[in-house]
């Protein structure tokens, strides 16, 4: 009897721990599910974008001086299949050849860290391999083309007068310079031996000389930010700015529509429609537009950038451009799908899951009454070709790390508020339950203890009949 007398007051005092306790913990559990249910998802975010800043040795720095995708560069030629019509006053008709396509792998070199590890300086280097089971053809493929150098050199020489262009025509005569050429596509991507560029390269002084020996769009090629990072927490009504070494400016780069890829979705972003536009139509363009009149809208000079060539950029088909630029010529139509440079990015982290650059590189030509070679050339702006650079598909790993940082904070908060809430609950509820169940039995008992076992006040005992055959002596 003493030692389980000793025993009720331990007991009492484990039972009272052990209420506290889960009352405790019940409490705790259910805050934890409030604040998850409206911090934890932000909290998460932030740790993921923590992680995209560059620092050194971090993994993002690792994947961007190391890409893991391969961009693919598409080139689409606009072969002249009239030259001599042309020149006798026909429109030009251009049929597209393409695409003819490379691989690119990407390394950055010379990587150069600031003391605060807040800036980095580094160079590009890159390597084409050529898909020919991606192409429609092989590099020998022949394409005819305006003769490029030919007419640059002719536009230096467009102020010189009338003796000045006629020695001019006659060097041309001993260089056999005609307004067209037909040369492989190879030789007009990465480069041939053309005689005018040798003998500018030989007539120039130093500071003017040309800094390659070869003709060939993709000769000493430099294209500026490869655009994959942008900040993150991107939002739709912000603009972008991608630089743009071609243009010598940023892109600057708007919101068009929400785009779904892999369950993942992205911002798609894309260049204004008057990027391109006259100085009346977009007045940042002043600048670019040194004499007049103004190219039409939908083009870029880009002669300041290229040696004085007489080049301008615009898009594939002169989409969004003057629709007499395209009247000019058969051979073109201008769609949306085809034709938009657009980068789809992905919101809370800025960074692109799809990108497709696209750019269409065309000739000024002028008529020059004193060069002969130019019979027949008349005003006009030519498409010489168009290309687009970007990633069709996404590596699966890739894939899956973004739909993971996308997806993952909003699933483990949707997980985890639910099962906080309800142990939490079933804490309280337990707690509850006991002292009410503890409360009841108390009452009993005490009640019990007042009656000593006696009728209860305020109840009769009622005798009971006798049947009626009852003997009562019996």
């Amino acid at each position: 009897m003493g030692d389980s007398k000793k025993e009720k007051p331990v007991r009492k005092t484990r039972t009272w721990a052990c209420i506290g306790l889960s009352s405790l913990l019940g409490v705790v559990l259910v805050i934890g599910g409030i604040l998850v249910c409206i911090l934890f998802k932000d909290f998460l975010e932030n740790m993921i974008r923590d992680q995209i800043p560059l620092r050194v040795g971090s993994k993002i720095t690792d994947a961007w001086l190391h890409p893991p995708v391969k961009p693919l560069m598409r080139l689409y030629f606009f072969n002249t299949t009239n030259p001599e019509g042309f020149l006798k006053g026909e429109k030009p008709f251009l049929v597209e050849m393409g695409p003819y396509t490379w691989e690119e792998t990407m390394e950055k070199v010379g990587v150069v860290w600031g003391e605060d590890g807040s800036t980095v300086k580094y160079s590009v280097k890159r390597t084409y391999r050529f898909r020919r089971d991606l192409s429609i053809g092989g590099v020998e493929d022949r394409v005819t083309l305006p003769n490029i150098p030919m007419f640059g050199s002719i536009n230096q020489m467009r102020w010189a007068g009338k003796l000045v262009q006629q020695a001019l025509s006659s060097m041309l005569d001993i260089l056999k310079q005609e307004v067209f050429n037909s040369t492989t596509v190879g030789e007009i991507v990465w480069g041939f031996d053309h005689p005018l560029i040798k003998l500018g390269n030989d007539v120039l002084p130093p500071e003017k000389k040309l800094p390659f020996d070869k003709f060939g769009f993709f000769t000493n090629v430099s294209k500026g930010s490869d655009g994959t990072l942008f900040h993150p927490a991107l939002v739709r009504n912000e603009t972008l700015h991608m630089y743009n070494k071609a243009l010598c400016q940023s892109l600057p780069l708007v919101y068009q529509e929400d785009v779904d890829h892999h369950g993942v979705n992205t911002y798609r972003f894309v260049p204004p429609s008057n990027v391109f536009g006259t100085p009346k139509e977009n007045p940042k363009n002043k600048c670019y537009c040194k004499e007049e009149p103004c190219a039409p809208s939908g083009l870029f000079n880009v002669s300041a950038c290229q040696f004085g060539s007489p080049v301008m950029l615009s898009w594939p088909h002169f989409y969004q451009a003057d629709p007499s630029l395209v009247d000019a010529v058969d051979g073109l139509n201008p769609t949306r799908e085809k034709h938009q440079f657009q980068m789809d990015l992905v919101p809370k982290m800025g960074i692109a899951m799809h990108a497709t650059a696209r750019s269409q590189i065309n000739l000024v030509m002028q008529a020059q009454e004193h060069v002969k070679q130019l019979q027949g050339v008349r005003d006009i702006i030519y498409p010489i070709f168009w290309f687009q650079t970007g990633v069709d598909e996404l590596p699966e790993d890739t894939v899956n790390l973004l739909q993971m940082a996308v997806h993952a904070p909003e699933r483990a908060r949707s997980i985890l508020y639910p099962i906080l809430f309800a142990v939490g609950a079933l804490l309280i509820l337990s707690v509850v339950a006991y002292l009410v169940k503890s409360l009841l039995l108390r009452r009993s008992k005490e009640e019990k203890v007042e009656n000593g076992g006696h009728q209860l006040p305020g109840k009769t005992t009622q005798a009971r009949t006798p049947p009626p055959d009852y003997n009562e002596s019996a």
